[in-house]
């Protein structure tokens, strides 16, 4: 049977391919009320409508919004096209209602709603917002305003084009002038109203004379009128809404109006102003109107769909004013289809159930996709009888193809993608099979030849030119059309076996015959540049693209670039491995090794090129093809060694990287938005190139040949899991003996091991897990001792630290510390013993430039002669009989004995410093031998300078007995400390003491104190001191007594020179200044432990009173001058006084207020006052004779006559 006759209807009829919104004659809207089908969808959709609509019929209300969502394809438009009719009471088609021709289509409740509806007097304005609306005017906020206005005005049959113009229409009719208005213009003009008002400026003195005739208005007010008319005019949406509730008022009560709106989701998704403007429009007219008017609209996404774009607030708003929300589905174009154009006779259907049972088997084989969305195949046998010849996943893939076409730009503006392009495009498609008979299936290519005519030029030359080209084949150009089809569809990628599928046209197609014709299309199409490969996608390229792949196969790579960037993606993006842990024992976790590794492919070092072990990958670029080879490779070096074996990833990776680089070169250079568009698509091509180059080199790795030593290792898992196997069996075989090390250290243990006193190997755990380490290292020194060669610690770390060892430099020092204090090895530093007593030992032994200095040598054991010759130091100079058995534990005891010696000797030898104390040298010579002792640190040096210094030493401290005990007793200080202070007074005074008890005291303690070692004598000093103070005590006061007598003789003089003068302050000050003198004098007197010293104070008292006298008398001459001025300058006021009385001729009368004169002072005498030795002569006078006496009385009178009659002299005081 031919497909043409397995339909009801003719496949060849007239349908309609695109609905078209706008007017329609009355043949092509019966031919849409005839063939529209009611799928059960569209059954509750209209119920959901026609219920909500006969609501506003019948109570008030302001919910007249209604949203039609649906995908390209779904049908919405038409759905919006057959309500426009079903609403519209003045539509009549045959003599029949709308609502007439759903009578079989609907139940009854929905058909009685809409029939019902369907007497109300109505007017429906259907229309496209984007043909109605203006170039531009999306940017205008009140575009859709101007468009609802416009299409109102378009209906009552006013000027759609100029809205101002309309208004004056509007006016005329309202007030009974716009007929005259039209007469008169076509009276003037020769044109009707409607042929001439789009041209108004060019008619308008005409158009002013005729509605100057038409109204009451002259020419001038007719002029202004039009001339302004556009500047005066402004429409929002209050004014609109105001307009139409004005022109609903004219009408029954019961009138609708409605405004039905195609693609106002697309018009107004991009422009929040434009969808808060479409609110406030629905707004408006719901409050105004009452549900008198309404607006339905249609929009590819719901509502919700649109709530990215606004806030929270405004989608409530929009959501708010379209409560009726419609949307329609895939299935809802899958039923249209079936029954409008694939509908079978029931002949047909029998033999297609029968054929699909018979084929069954081999169609589900033959259907299969990969890595696609979900795609429906055939369900059961009526499903394949109702779609027949098409596959059902075909349908939804086909809007998606339109959907994806239309919004990458491939179709030209016209290009529609609702339902009925997709009832066009597989009714074109079976009319190509209608000839063919039961078993042929579309292939999905077929498609392409329903919208070539809709493409975009640069997509159809490519097609064109391929088909022009002579070395391609019609299935090649079929391949190449399927492959544009399917160019933006994410969920069907370009695979050979994705392909496959869409092309079988064939019930019992040799899919794998099919497949390998499929594989050789790709391969001429790649090779004409027309498509491209990425992985194992096949992508169609337009003559743009195919520019771009041109200069990007042009670019020149060197193998060299692919192999290093292959590593890069390998050790950086992949295996990301910078250090490796290595576990030697399973079930140990606490102790791991982190090893440093290079890492290479084929002889190119990505990182760590200088670590001999490490990873190295061999690509096919290597130059190794042999597995004899690889494995001597393996051998030589200590690598783990990877052979990849597919080439395909550095086909991918040289593309990738072909692309990078023409992208880079390309940055700064000027390219044509389409070119641009192909740029940003090649960067995304070459991040998927990236990753998929990324998941096949794990692949490789992961099945790649591991050699270890010139064998292959057997290693599972994932790439990572198989290198880190690699790895560590690689390190076990150069590391074999790090699992020596059974317990690794921290840096806390290693300083409490150095803390450790005794090291006991029963009780320390860890020292007995390393033992084999530490015997490793024991040996190793043992034998450089041997060969007299010396070792320093960082060759020591290094050697232990690298294979066959790879240790810890913690856990070598923690078996270094184990021999240290067994005391079989040492460590020096710059030739001086470095102990574990030093402070910070581990800080300073981790040093790096410390460790090169430091050298570690085998220990000599001191000779027992020299441990004897010690205990018997300790014993007999401290008392110390057991000492610690280990010559290092003994070295450290007794040198903490002699520190604490040096302590105590480094005290007494300070107490010299400021005092003469006996023994000074015996004590400075210990000292010098105990520091000697202590500063050495080498164990055999000092147990042989003990030695040698054994009988000093005994020596020494017998005698340092006494010294101690003298210092250890303070009385025993104190007395020879006196004794000392006692004879530096003698010293001092022993010219004047005359004294011989004194004399023979001092020479007793002198006597003392000049022994070397006075001690057995210290007890004798306190009473030869007492006994010498008492007598120098008795001699000082015999000599003190006079000098006092004379103090206070000088004291009473003064107070009787001034006994007279105490009531002036200048007297008084010089009374308390010759008091503190004298006091102080006094003092000194009593205090005076020497007879010099208060021999020295004899006289001082006399100068003290003379130089007082003479400022008394200074002074009361001074009193006196002053006295005298005041009583003159009294008198001569009083004087004065009289005077004035006297010449008033006034008796003078004496009164107590009169002036009064002071009372003066005595005139004092002016007196020398001279100290008598200075009178006295100065030689020595020697008296024989009373003639003598006369001589020398006689000088002393001429002396004082002459200082007698000294000018200004009254009388002389002597003191």
């Amino acid at each position: 049977m031919q497909i043409e006759r397995l339909f009801k209807k003719d496949i060849n009829r007239e349908i309609q391919g695109v609905v078209k919104i706008g007017p329609a004659d009355a043949e092509q809207i019966q031919n849409e009320l005839e063939e529209y089908v009611v799928t059960s969808e569209l059954q509750k959709h209209f119920k959901s409508f026609f219920k909500a609509y006969h609501h506003a019929l019948e109570t008030e209300t302001d919910r007249v919004g209604v949203w039609i969502s649906g995908f390209f394809g779904s049908g919405k438009s038409h759905f919006l096209k057959i309500l426009s009719y079903l609403l519209n009471s003045n539509l009549e088609v045959s003599g029949q209602k709308a609502a007439d021709f759903f009578a079989d289509k609907l139940d009854k409740e929905t058909f009685d709603l809409i029939t019902e509806v369907a007497q109300v007097p109505s007017d429906v304005i259907l229309f496209n917002i984007d043909s109605k609306a203006d170039v531009g005017s999306k940017q205008n906020k009140l575009t859709l305003v101007q468009v609802f206005n416009k299409v109102f005005n378009e209906m009552r049959g006013y000027s759609a084009s100029i809205p101002w113009l309309a208004q004056l229409e509007e006016t005329l009719d309202k007030n009974n002038q716009y007929d005259a208005f039209k007469d008169y213009f076509e009276e003037e003009t020769g044109l009707s109203w409607v042929e001439g008002r789009d041209e108004i400026f060019f008619n308008m003195d005409e158009a002013i004379v005729a509605l100057s005739k038409a109204t009451s208005m002259t020419e001038e007010s007719a002029r202004s009128w039009i001339e302004n008319g556009e500047d005066n005019y402004s429409i929002s949406v209050d004014s609109f809404s105001n307009r139409l509730k004005s022109f609903i008022d004219q009408k029954p009560d019961n009138y609708q109006l409605v405004f039905a709106v195609d693609e106002v989701g697309q018009f107004v998704s991009d422009n929040l102003s434009s969808m808060l403007n479409l609110q406030t429009i629905v707004e408006d007219l719901g409050k105004q109107l009452k549900g008198r008017v309404w607006v339905i609209v249609t929009a590819q996404q719901e509502i919700k769909g649109l709530a990215d774009a606004m806030s929270e607030l405004d989608y409530s708003k929009i959501q708010g004013r379209f409560n009726t929300r419609l949307s329609l589905s895939s299935a809802n174009a899958d039923e249209v289809i079936k029954i409008r154009l694939l509908d079978k006779t029931e002949a047909a259907e029998d033999t297609l159930v029968l054929t699909y049972d018979q084929q069954e088997a081999a169609l589900k084989n033959k259907l299969e996709f990969e890595e696609t969305a979900t795609m429906k195949f055939y369900q059961d046998r009526q499903e394949f009888a109702a779609v027949y010849p098409f596959i059902p996943y075909q349908f939804n893939l086909l809007q998606k193809v339109f959907t994806s076409i239309r919004e990458h730009g491939s179709s030209r503006k016209h290009f529609s993608d609702g339902e009925r392009n997709l009832l066009e495009s597989v009714q074109q498609a079976t009319r190509f099979l209608q000839n063919e008979t039961i078993g042929q299936l579309v292939p999905f290519s077929l498609f392409y030849e329903s919208i070539d005519g809709a493409l975009e030029h640069s997509v159809r030359s490519t097609i064109l030119k391929a088909e022009q080209n002579d070395s391609l084949t019609d299935f090649d150009i079929s391949v190449l059309k399927l492959l544009f089809l399917i160019r933006y569809v994410d969920e069907m990628p370009g695979t050979i076996k994705n392909l496959t599928t869409l092309l079988i046209n064939q019930i019992d197609e040799d899919t794998l015959e099919l497949g390998k014709k499929v594989s050789d299309s790709l391969l001429r199409l790649q090779k004409e540049f027309l498509i491209q490969r990425i992985g194992n996608e096949y992508f169609f390229l337009t003559n743009e693209e195919q520019d771009v792949n041109r200069e990007i196969e042009r670019v020149q790579l060197p193998t060299s670039e692919l192999v290093l960037e292959a590593g890069r993606m390998i050790y950086d993006d992949i295996l990301i491995m910078k250090r490796f842990i290595y576990q030697p024992f399973p079930e140990r976790k606490d102790i791991q090794y982190l090893f440093d590794f290079s890492q290479w492919i084929d002889d190119r070092a990505i990182r760590n090129g200088h670590i001999d072990m490490g990873l190295k990958v061999l690509s096919l670029y290597s130059g190794y093809t042999e597995d004899t080879e690889v494995r001597a490779v393996s051998a030589r070096e200590e690598k783990v060694i990877l052979q990849l074996s597919e080439e395909e990833q550095f086909d991918e990776l040289r593309q990738y990287l072909k692309i990078n680089r023409y992208l880079r070169e390309q940055t700064s250079k000027s390219k044509s938005p389409v070119v641009e568009e192909i740029h940003l698509r090649k960067a995304n091509e070459r991040n998927q190139l990236q990753s998929l180059i990324k998941l096949k080199l794990q692949t490789a790795l992961e099945h790649a040949t591991i050699y270890i030593n010139g064998y292959d290792l057997e290693a599972n898992g994932t790439s990572q899991k198989r290198i880190e196997t690699g790895l560590h069996a690689l390190i076990g075989s150069l590391y074999h003996k790090i699992n020596y090390m059974k317990h690794s250290f921290t840096k806390d243990e290693v300083e409490e091991l150095i803390q450790t006193q005794e090291l006991d190997l029963l009780d320390l755990k860890y020292s007995d897990e390393n033992q084999l380490a530490t015997k490793e290292i024991k040996d190793y020194l043992l034998m450089k001792n041997d060969l007299n060669v010396s070792i320093s610690v960082r060759e020591l770390m290094e050697r232990f630290g690298s294979a066959p060892y790879g240790w810890k430099e913690l856990d070598i020092i923690a078996s270094l510390i184990g021999l240290i204090k067994e005391e079989d090895i040492q460590a020096s530093l710059n030739s001086r013993r470095f102990n574990l007593n030093e402070s910070d030992f581990l800080k300073t032994f981790m040093k790096k430039d410390i460790q090169e200095k430091m050298i570690l040598s085998i220990r000599v054991k001191v000779s027992e002669d020299l441990i004897q010759s010690a205990e018997r130091i300790m014993s007999d100079i401290f008392g110390m009989n057991h000492i610690r058995a280990k010559e290092e534990d003994m070295h450290k005891e007794i040198v903490e004995r002699f520190s604490r010696e040096q302590r105590d000797l480094n005290y007494i030898h300070s107490q010299y410093q400021y005092n003469s104390f006996p023994d000074e040298q015996l004590v400075k010579e210990v000292l010098q031998k105990v520091d000697r002792l202590v500063s050495i640190t080498d164990s055999h040096e000092f147990f042989r300078e003990l030695a040698r210094m054994e009988n000093e030493l005994m020596d020494d401290f017998d005698e340092l007995a006494q010294v101690k005990e003298f210092f250890d007793t303070p009385k025993m200080k104190e007395h020879y400390r006196n004794a000392q202070e006692k004879r530096k007074l003698y010293d001092q005074d022993k010219n004047y003491l005359n004294n011989p008890e004194i004399d023979h005291i001092m020479t007793t303690i002198q006597d003392i104190l000049k022994m070397a070692r006075p001690y057995h004598r210290i007890k004798e000093l306190p009473d030869l001191i007492e006994r010498f103070n008492y007598e120098v005590d008795s001699h000082l006061q015999g000599i003190s007594q006079p000098i006092l007598d004379a103090l206070n003789q000088d004291k009473q003089d003064i107070v009787k020179e001034i006994d007279d003068w105490l009531e002036f302050a200048q007297i008084k000050r010089i009374q308390d200044s010759f008091r503190f003198k004298m006091e102080d004098l006094e003092k000194k007197i009593l205090h005076a432990n020497l007879v010099s010293r208060l021999l020295s104070y004899k006289g001082e008292s006399n100068e003290i009173k003379v130089t007082t006298l003479r400022q008394i008398e200074t002074t009361k001459r001074e009193i006196y001058d002053e006295q005298e001025r005041r009583r003159k300058r009294a008198e001569t006021t009083r004087q004065e006084a009289e005077d004035v009385v006297r010449e008033k001729d006034k008796p003078m009368v004496e009164t107590p207020e009169g002036p009064q004169i002071p009372a003066v002072k005595e005139k004092p005498k002016k007196v020398m006052v001279i100290s008598k030795e200075t009178i006295l002569p100065s030689q020595l006078v020697e008296i024989q004779s009373e003639a003598d006496i006369e001589n020398y009385l006689g000088t002393l009178r001429a002396e004082l006559q002459r200082l007698l009659s000294t000018e200004n002299v009254d009388a002389l005081k002597l003191s």
